[in-house]
């Protein structure tokens, strides 16, 4: 039972987190900064205290949400 309480995190699970953060990347590669910068800030607020495995997606997301600002 833990294992499948430590896959979820503030009530989503981690696919859906990482569903989220592919759909950024493809709104990104489609030129949709939008819709990319919404998947990427959703990914960030939902894993803002993310354990370190999961921390890498959240870091990628703010990474991503830096670059897309820039422009």
């Amino acid at each position: 039972m833990r294992v499948l309480e430590a896959s979820s995190f503030a009530g989503y699970t981690s696919h859906e987190v990482e569903l989220s953060l592919e759909i950024g990347r493809v709104a990104e590669r489609l030129g949709d900064r939008d819709r990319a910068l919404a998947a990427y800030r959703w990914v960030t607020r939902v894993w803002q205290n993310a354990d370190p495995l999961a921390a890498r997606y959240a870091e990628d997301a703010r990474r991503a949400i830096a670059r897309l600002e820039r422009r």
